[in-house]
């Protein structure tokens, strides 16, 4: 019964609505009737920023590792047959063992953006018994060096003491969508003491 009624109350709104248009028509000037109303559109699109630096997941940590071998120090007596390598503090660089090569992505929808980095000891990379090795003994290189550079990395550096803009290349450049591989080596320019160096650079990408 609820539905029937509801389909009467509809067909005698239209029969009213039909007679009132049919009044009104006769009463008009030629060109006849027009009714129009704005429907407005609202697109609200959040602000992005995407960052991404080596193969690891989101809050995981790429190593990049070199292993010097011991025949590379000059003066060693001991045979290596392995792959010729220079000596140590020779100042020819040596590659790394892995992850010498970093895919890096970055996407935003601000605008030009500007990347910096954070060093985890000023004084560079630690082996735990006081020697160290500066960051700037690192060569740091980009397949797309204006696009997304890889900033040089400063000893006693980061803190914004060294950083690079990453311009928008979408949208007359309000829109960042780039990717490069940037390439690490061991600049081997000094002779070390025996040991394990760690560090770690933190990049970090922000807006205007």
């Amino acid at each position: 019964m609820i539905a029937q009624a509801l389909v009467i109350v509809v067909l005698l709104l239209l029969g009213s609505g039909s007679a009132q248009a049919g009044q009104v028509s006769d009463n008009s000037v030629a060109g006849g009737l027009r009714v129009t109303q704005d429907l407005r559109h609202r697109i609200v699109v959040p602000q992005i920023i995407y960052f991404r630096i080596g193969s690891a997941g989101f809050g995981d940590r790429t190593e990049v590792r070199f292993d010097v071998p011991p025949t590379a120090a000059a003066g060693n007596n001991q045979t290596y047959s392995g792959v010729p390598v220079p000596p140590l503090g020779s100042g020819d660089p040596v590659p790394a063992s892995s992850n010498g090569v970093l895919p890096v992505e970055v996407i935003g929808n601000v605008g030009t953006l500007t990347l910096t980095y954070e060093l985890s000891n000023a004084a560079g990379l630690q082996d735990g018994a006081g020697n160290s090795i500066p960051f700037d003994d690192f060569n740091l290189d980009s397949t797309d060096p204006v696009g997304l550079p890889a900033p040089p990395l400063a000893t006693g550096g980061g803190g914004g003491a060294v950083s690079v803009a990453v311009p928008g290349n979408l949208f007359s450049g309000r829109v960042v969508r780039r990717s490069a591989d940037w390439s690490i080596e061991y600049a081997n320019s000094r002779v070390l003491r025996a040991g394990t160096y760690t560090g770690s650079v933190q990049y970090t990408i922000s807006a205007p």
